[in-house]
């Protein structure tokens, strides 16, 4: 996982991020953010903080003594046209594989005491089988309808 936060001491407007990683590293989803003014003014004091999932890539290297890449972030001011493309090295940082990805799928937004569908993906991303033991727990501000304990064998 990789963030980026811009500190603003004028009004600016950040059009583009785009991940450049080492070839061993992967961006989940698109290497590319884009933004419309509206999402991405900020002023004086304001922080923009964009993010990614980040995988290294099955058996390649990973540097451990250099950057792991670097950021290409696309701004101008606020009231002018000319865009300046900004470069920042991502220095190494340590990264530990997970044996699993899990995913959450949701709705945006939910109304109080009615249903809400959330669906979870597990994804092996070993070369092996996963004995995986699931287990759900409700609370009092938040129940659901389904097994509450399972045992399940994820597949490469």
């Amino acid at each position: 996982h990789a963030d980026l936060q811009v500190i603003a001491t004028c009004e600016l407007v950040i059009e583009s991020v785009v991940w450049q990683l080492v070839p061993a590293l992967s961006v989940q989803g698109a290497p590319t953010q884009t933004f419309s003014e509206d999402e991405a003014t900020v002023t004086s004091g304001d922080v923009f903080t964009v993010s990614t999932a980040t995988l290294p890539l099955a058996g390649a290297a990973i540097p451990t003594d250099a950057d792991i890449g670097q950021l290409v972030v696309t701004w101008r001011r606020k009231n002018s046209t000319a865009s300046v493309k900004s470069r920042l090295a991502l220095p190494y940082v340590p990264l530990v594989a997970a044996p699993v990805l899990l995913e959450a799928q949701l709705p945006a937004f939910g109304a109080v005491r009615q249903p809400v569908k959330v669906e979870y993906t597990l994804r092996n991303v070993t070369m092996g089988v996963l004995e995986l033991q699931l287990r759900f727990e409700s609370t009092d501000l938040f129940m659901f309808a389904g097994d509450k304990q399972a045992a399940s064998t994820s597949k490469p």
